[in-house]
Formats: structure tokens, sequence, C-alpha cells
């Protein structure tokens, strides 16, 4: 693969935002002993089985100029990435599986409506039985 020489060390998020199109995900980069601001923009869609979907529409990583696909790998394979996320970097897609996030009081959670043009987004809560 003609992306493997680069060697990125530490992805953090600091926080993520959203406005009437799409969600943006702020963060830093470590790449060649060197820390890049981090922005990564997404337009989320709710997914029949209530999970969220998170298409990936623009990024930038300081002044770099890095391929789409690499920075999709590079958060791949975050080792502190929690089982219900899956990361596609092919499809350049983030899947976050909902109904996966454990908790102590048997709850689930699924996405009924996201719809940032008009403000909303909705999620139902149902208990595990």
């Amino acid at each position: 693969d003609g992306d493997s020489w680069l060697e990125f060390r530490r992805v953090l998020f600091r926080s993520l935002y959203a406005d009437n199109q799409q969600m943006l995900l702020e963060g830093k980069m470590d790449f060649l002993g060197k820390e890049y601001p981090l922005y990564i923009y997404f337009q989320p869609s709710k997914l029949e089985d209530g999970s969220i979907l998170l298409t990936l529409k623009d990024f930038s990583v300081g002044t770099l100029k890095l391929p789409k696909k690499t920075v999709m790998q590079v958060l791949s394979t975050n080792k502190d990435l929690p089982d219900f996320v899956k990361i596609d970097s092919k499809e350049a897609t983030i899947k976050i599986e909902l109904a996966k996030i454990k908790n102590d009081m048997d709850f689930y959670v699924k996405a009924n409506t996201i719809d940032l043009y008009n403000d909303q987004i909705i999620f139902d809560l149902y208990r595990k039985k």
C-alpha cells in the first residue's frame, strides 16, 4: 500500500459539534513528532437498525495533504475505539451501533431522527429484556 510509510502515533479528539448541515469532529494528530490540528466533517444519517452512519465529507490535518483513505485508516487503528464503533476506510464511513453501548441500567438507545437542518436529533430509549 502506498500509504504504509505514514506513521501516526496518536489521534486525540476534543469536541464534536453539529450545525444545520454537518457534524464536526475536532482533535489533534501527532505525525512525525509534530502535532497538527485535525478537523473531520461528517454527514450523519440514521440506519434502519437505529445505528448512526457518519459519512466523511471533508477533513484537514493542519497543512498536510493526505488522502481520505489514509485519514480513515488512522482512525480505524485507534486502540481506544469502543466495540460499538465500526470504521470502513474504503467507504469513508463510521457506523455507531448505539444498541451495543453497554451501561449499568440495562437500557439501549436507537436513533429515531437525525435532521440537522431542522435541529432535530431524536433517540429512543429501550429497556433490555
